[in-house]
């Protein structure tokens, strides 16, 4: 006599909900994006993304902003944005698999990146910022480079924390945070206030004040 098992299958579920937002304020199109973990010990990180979420985005206490997701790119949902500083915005996310969060964060002081300035050219040895600073807590420091000519393009990100020191103030760069020489680098100088909750390892969200320029960093 032939006995046949047969169980069900029964499919895997994600059990949770990841939201991850920086609104930059030289940038005209803010971003969310939203993904799943289906393992609270998997790294958390950008996988696939989560379509049919609703993102709203509510400022300074008015009317909600819908985000709508980009075709181009599931999970990330966009709209156009400008920050205002000193503000406080709310981010609300409702997950198609049944889980809302609310995020707030508050946007930093205006200030002014002084130098250097779009399209200058700086020597390694001597590579500095210098902005006004308005008395926000915190600012960071990103340099980005990329190069998509070559046969495995090529691309580099550093961000580290800068730190003020006057009405006016100077923060020196180490060469060792330049990657290759005799390139154009985007330098993103970002100013953020400590006034926000909701954030978590799995959930963060942050407005900046932001200046970009791109320079040249020679040898």
């Amino acid at each position: 006599m032939l006995l046949v098992s047969c169980q069900e299958r029964v499919e895997e579920k994600p059990r949770l909900t990841t939201v991850f937002a920086y609104f930059y304020s030289h940038q005209d199109t803010q971003s969310v994006f939203v993904d799943t973990l289906y393992d609270l010990e998997e790294p958390v990180e950008d996988t696939q993304g989560l379509s049919g979420a609703t993102v709203r985005v509510q400022i300074g206490g008015g009317p909600y902003i819908r985000f709508l997701e980009d075709t181009a790119r599931p999970g990330r949902y966009i709209s156009r944005l400008a920050i205002i500083p000193e503000t406080d915005y709310r981010l609300t996310v409702e997950s198609p698999i049944g889980d809302t969060y609310d995020l707030t964060s508050r946007s930093p002081k205006e200030f002014h990146l002084l130098y250097p300035q779009e399209g200058d050219t700086m020597p390694l040895e001597s590579l500095y910022v210098v902005w006004t600073d308005p008395g926000n807590p915190d600012y960071l420091l990103r340099l980005y480079t990329e190069d998509t000519l070559r046969d495995t393009p090529y691309t580099y990100e550093v961000i580290f924390p800068i730190y003020p020191n006057g009405d006016t103030s100077v923060s020196y760069i180490p060469a060792f945070f330049i990657d290759t020489v005799n390139y154009w680098y985007d330098f993103t100088i970002a100013g953020v206030d400590t006034i926000s909750s909701g954030s978590d390892r799995y959930h963060d969200f942050v407005v900046f004040w932001s200046e970009r320029v791109r320079v040249f960093v020679r040898e």
